[in-house]
C-alpha cells in the first residue's frame, strides 16, 4: 500500500497527460471507423467495414510495435499523432463525400 502511495507522489506531473492525448486519438480513430461503416452501410457496399478492421490494426499494431521499442509514453503518443491528423483528413473526406 506505501508502495503504491510513494510510486503516485513520484510519478512526473505531466505523465497522465499522456493518458489524455492517446484517449483523444482513440476517440478519434473510434470516430472515423464509424463513419467509414455508416457511409457504407447507407450506400449498400461491403468495403467500408473490411477498412474500418484493417486501419483498426494498423493503428493497434503501430502502437504496440513502438512500444515495444521503449520509447517514453510522449515518443510514443508523438509517433500516433500521425494517426490523429489522419484521422481529421479521413473524418472531413468522408462527411464531404
Amino acid at each position: 500500500m506505501l508502495a503504491n502511495i510513494a510510486a503516485f507522489w513520484t510519478t512526473p506531473w505531466h505523465l497522465p497527460l499522456a493518458g489524455a492525448v492517446e484517449r483523444i486519438t482513440a476517440i478519434s480513430s473510434q470516430l472515423v471507423m464509424s463513419i467509414l461503416v455508416w457511409k457504407t452501410v447507407t450506400r449498400g457496399k461491403a468495403w467500408g467495414y473490411p477498412l474500418a478492421i484493417l486501419y483498426h490494426t494498423v493503428l493497434d499494431g503501430s502502437a504496440v510495435w513502438v512500444s515495444s521499442l521503449g520509447w517514453s509514453p510522449w515518443q510514443i503518443e508523438g509517433f500516433l499523432a500521425i494517426f490523429l491528423v489522419l484521422n481529421v483528413i479521413f473524418t472531413l473526406a468522408l462527411l464531404g463525400a
